[in-house]
């Protein structure tokens, strides 16, 4: 969804293209430079010439030729961007735009070519910092703040901020070429299988749909003990996105052959907060759980706090549980603290790091999975890795070794998405 951007600049440059003889102008051009070297804004309408023909290779050399005759040129500089995200060389603009934003502070342009080279580079955030530069540089209905405007709907697209991006998309005079794609519904399902060193297995599953702000998604899980049916959980969730925050509700139905905890069903909600800071987001998190068994009840009450860039998304959660039992005097408390590292390799390719430590009797942790009274490890330490397969699929492979008294147990899962 990246490319639309730089589809809509290319639209731009045809249209315009089509009213002119450019190969003739660069004939011309080329001609009076052979006899006036020194002309540098000849140069410079030389390279722009080349990049309305469809000749960016060559226009990033006379770009590069008026930026030597002339550093402080702010259209050679621009332009030498232009060229170099046309040519796909993202990675060099990204680079090339570091010092260029420096020397020129006060230019739109190329902070808006520096944005869109970040997002070709997998980093939304540091996207949106540039082109809310770009933005705050320009005129409210010139060109430049439409760029600039797209640019950053883009960016809260790219990095899971729906809500923003429909602000930005409400808000602009122009249409922008983030607005279908934010108005068509994005389904996603997913399945998975998981093994325990113990022979223990289950089953999961999820279908989700997300419109605009709003998303739904129905979840399945059935858990089997020593290969007989234990356990089975179905989950409704509910969320919608406000510019502020995120608010999601959630329900889930268990069944299970101990007699005991099952039937059981428990309720949630959950408040995920936003506050950006130039290429940082900021998360603070508010969830609480309750789940209702035949003798037992139990509330869970959790406080996190998130922290995101392009790399690296680090969350720290602690989690305070009260069990209220119906025999008198065996009440319980307990707290569980947990954290979750998610590390960016290499475009879509992520590593996530877990732990979890504490009392976790029906403790619901951070990816909403429940554990009941089946052992519950007072350790666990889990590694992730999150693979792109291409044309929409995913695939999720999690490793987990549990930590109880003096034995340990290993878990293995694998979950295999598609989202079209």
């Amino acid at each position: 969804m990246k490319k639309a951007l730089l589809l809509l600049l290319l639209v731009v440059v045809a249209a315009v293209a089509q009213a002119q003889d450019y190969p003739d102008l660069i004939r011309k051009t080329r001609q009076y430079l052979s006899v006036f070297p020194e002309n540098n804004s000849k140069r410079l309408a030389l390279a722009w010439y080349f990049m309305q023909n469809a000749q960016p290779d060559s226009a990033l050399a006379r770009y590069q030729e008026a930026f030597l005759f002339d550093p402080a040129s702010a259209d050679a500089a621009s332009g030498s961007l232009w060229a170099l995200n046309s040519l796909n060389r993202y990675s060099k603009s990204v680079s090339r735009s570091k010092t260029l934003i420096h020397a020129f502070p006060e230019n739109p342009d190329i902070f808006n070519h520096r944005g869109l080279a970040l997002l070709q580079t997998y980093e939304p955030l540091q996207a949106r910092a540039s082109y809310l530069t770009a933005q705050k540089l320009t005129a409210p209905n010139s060109e430049s703040h439409t760029i600039a405007a797209d640019g950053l709907a883009w960016s809260y697209l790219n990095s899971g901020d729906l809500a923003n991006a429909q602000s930005i998309i409400k808000n602009s005079t122009m249409p922008l070429s983030a607005a279908p794609w934010l108005g068509k519904p994005r389904p996603a399902v997913s399945a998975g299988f998981g093994y325990k060193q113990n022979g223990d297995t289950y089953w999961l599953g999820e279908a989700s749909l997300r419109l605009r702000t709003y998303s739904a998604a129905l979840g399945f899980e059935e858990y089997r003990l020593a290969g007989q049916h234990f356990r089975i959980a179905y989950s409704l969730d509910l969320g919608k996105q406000f510019t502020p925050l995120d608010l999601k509700l959630g329900a889930k139905a268990f069944s299970g052959a101990d007699a005991g905890s099952y039937p059981a069903w428990q309720g949630s909600a959950s408040i995920a907060g936003k506050a950006y800071i130039s290429s940082l987001r900021l998360s603070p998190l508010l969830l609480f759980h309750y789940t209702y068994a035949p003798v037992f009840s139990a509330a869970q009450a959790d406080l996190g706090f998130k922290i995101s860039t392009d790399r690296l998304n680090l969350l720290l959660m602690y989690s305070g549980l009260y069990r209220d039992y119906l025999s008198v005097g065996t009440d319980q408390t307990a707290r569980v603290f947990s954290g979750i590292a998610d590390l960016r390799l290499y475009r879509f390719l992520r590593l996530s790091f877990s732990a979890s430590h504490g009392d976790m009797a029906w403790w619901t942790n951070p990816y909403g999975v429940t554990l009941d009274t089946m052992y519950p490890n007072t350790t666990n330490l889990g590694l992730g890795l999150s693979i792109p397969l291409g044309k929409g699929f995913g695939l999720s492979l999690f490793s987990q070794l549990g930590l109880i008294d003096d034995t340990r147990n290993h878990l293995l899962q694998g979950v295999l998405s598609y989202a079209p």
